[in-house]
């Protein structure tokens, strides 16, 4: 109910930030599972192009963090600008492949 009213109330909202805390067991890590319905409000604004920027931090201690950042990642894609989100992609790969590049020329210098 909190994140409709939300929604309902910030018709403008471009960045939406959310930690997510839950210890409840069992559960699956799923989107459509009751933990993850809240959420969903904020699917609403794809019909408006969806959000410019969304961060998802997903903390439930019984799943591994990998499988939480990729469930986050999911969550994050249903709520932002397509072209938003890939551009935010392209912004971490380019990142991590610059590091690797780095780390590589900083080994050859040994």
């Amino acid at each position: 109910m909190a994140c409709e009213n939300l929604v309902r109330c910030c018709s403008g909202l471009q960045v939406l930030y959310i930690y997510f805390r839950i210890r409840d067991w069992p559960m699956s890590l799923e989107i459509g599972e009751p933990w993850s319905l809240p959420m969903m409000a904020f699917a609403e604004y794809k019909g408006k192009g969806g959000l410019d920027v969304v961060t998802i931090n997903l903390d439930m201690p019984r799943f591994g963090v990998q499988k939480l950042k990729n469930m986050a990642k999911a969550l994050e894609k249903r709520f932002m600008k397509p072209e938003a989100f890939q551009i935010r992609e392209d912004e971490r790969l380019a990142r991590e492949l610059s590091c690797s590049f780095m780390e590589l020329r900083v080994e050859g210098h040994d």
